[in-house]
């Protein structure tokens, strides 16, 4: 029991849980998605699913880039042979005027930075209103590295239905900017990337103050 409450702790660290968040808004359908993205919840899905998929973009079939440690910030890859090689051989600075040559012993490094990694989403081909990003079933959640994302979410318009039984469009006018997605891969480093436009609410039926919604498509 300690093992795996140590364990969970451990999965939940850096994680808020969706009842953490929930309680700091009015209501479910006003948490920016980016916020639910966050969550223990959907990171132990999400996980799931890259899983499923061996960590490839199912589009591209690019690998995802690991960190080499959880708390890293930036991606980084281990040095290759050749790469050792050159960092073993010592850096000599020839001297002047018949002063000695200055060697220099440099230090291998552990990792090497990479410059722009291939970061894999976990794509909904389906949205419904009643449910969470992590309670969707496996056929209706796809790996995707970031790029193959933001050409779906361009080029595609992925309604969100107010529930799976009866299939009523609610939401179908993504934000122009994110394009229904939340938040801007090139901003991740403010404010978690929250689109500025939609405020992480992916649709102009949810930020637009004349037209709020309700789920059942009613003015509210």
């Amino acid at each position: 029991m300690a093992a795996r409450f140590f364990n969970d702790f451990n999965k939940m660290k850096g994680k808020k849980t969706y009842i953490e968040i929930k309680g700091q808004h009015s209501s479910f359908w006003h948490i920016p998605y980016p916020e639910l993205l966050n969550t223990y919840e959907w990171d132990k899905r999400r996980t799931e699913i890259l899983k499923r998929d061996k960590n490839l973009c199912k589009i591209c079939n690019r690998k995802a880039d690991e960190k080499m440690s959880p708390s890293d910030k930036h991606y980084y890859r281990k040095p290759n042979e050749e790469e050792l090689k050159e960092f073993r051989e010592p850096l000599v600075i020839k001297g002047e005027d018949g002063d000695s040559d200055l060697i220099i012993k440099r230090a291998i490094p552990v990792g090497i930075l990479i410059e722009n990694p291939i970061i894999l989403h976990v794509h909904h081909e389906i949205y419904f209103w009643d449910s969470l990003p992590w309670e969707y079933y496996d056929n209706e959640l796809v790996s995707v590295c970031a790029e193959c994302h933001s050409d779906i979410h361009e080029k595609q318009v992925i309604p969100v239905y107010n529930n799976r039984l009866e299939r009523k469009i609610v939401y179908n006018r993504p934000c122009e900017r994110c394009n229904g997605i939340g938040y801007l891969q090139q901003y991740t480093h403010y404010h978690k990337g929250v689109c500025f436009t939609c405020n992480g609410l992916r649709f102009k039926e949810l930020y637009n103050r004349k037209s709020k919604l309700n789920p059942d498509g009613l003015q509210c």
